[in-house]
């Protein structure tokens, strides 16, 4: 059966993001000369609001919502009164999630009604980014990885 444009592109994408999480992993087991790890994934912490209560507020009585922060489109979900933050960008066709739905704990694109983990990102072979909340005596914080040599 011959496989459709759409088809490819998929299997394209899950095969191009399971080889970078696969390099990736390689890559932290690296040593240099002195034993010490050369390459290494940080999470720098950003404070995004001064409260869940803020939050709260941001969502509206919505489950989720768009925002902005450092110029970096995310969506903020809540759901069974816990609150998430995902990118704000579908990893199969790139869209905005503006108008995605939580259903029983994925963001749904809602262009080709992919779904996500809001856990841990990962949905029909792709992965969704998400940013871990953490609450701090004066306020909460997200946690955003990147990629480090040292």
């Amino acid at each position: 059966m011959p496989v459709s444009q759409v088809g490819k592109q998929t299997l394209l994408i899950q095969v191009y993001n399971d080889l970078i999480r696969l390099v990736t992993e390689k890559l932290y087991l690296r040593k240099n000369k002195n034993g010490l790890q050369m390459f290494s994934m940080k999470t720098k912490w950003l404070k995004i609001s001064d409260s869940f209560d803020d939050l709260d507020r941001r969502l509206n009585g919505k489950e989720v919502s768009p925002i902005s922060f450092n110029n970096l489109p995310l969506l903020l979900v809540k759901h069974t009164d816990q609150f998430y933050l995902v990118k704000n960008k579908c990893p199969h066709q790139g869209i905005k999630l503006d108008h995605a739905k939580c259903e029983n704990g994925f963001i749904v694109c809602p262009w080709h009604h992919y779904g996500f983990d809001l856990k841990n990102g990962r949905g029909g072979g792709l992965y969704l980014d998400n940013y871990p909340l953490e609450k701090r005596d004066d306020g909460v914080y997200a946690g955003f990885e990147y990629f480090s040599w040292f």
